[in-house]
């Protein structure tokens, strides 16, 4: 691994999101790809929020 893996506190903070947001967003199957990395314990790879993130942006560059 090359990159540590992100909390959901900090992908929250990042996209200036409430974390209960990006809960929500897992249920509905929404928002950034996350890793299950242990029973009720989820992570995401950096690359995948920015990918996410990137693939909804809008307007002139």
């Amino acid at each position: 691994m090359t990159k540590a893996l992100l909390t959901t506190r900090q992908v929250a903070e990042a996209l200036r999101v409430h974390v209960v947001t990006l809960v929500r967003w897992r249920r509905r199957n929404y928002g950034p790809q996350w890793v299950e990395v242990a029973p009720r314990t989820i992570r995401y790879r950096p690359e995948d929020v920015e990918r996410w993130v990137a693939a909804r942006s809008q307007g002139a560059a």
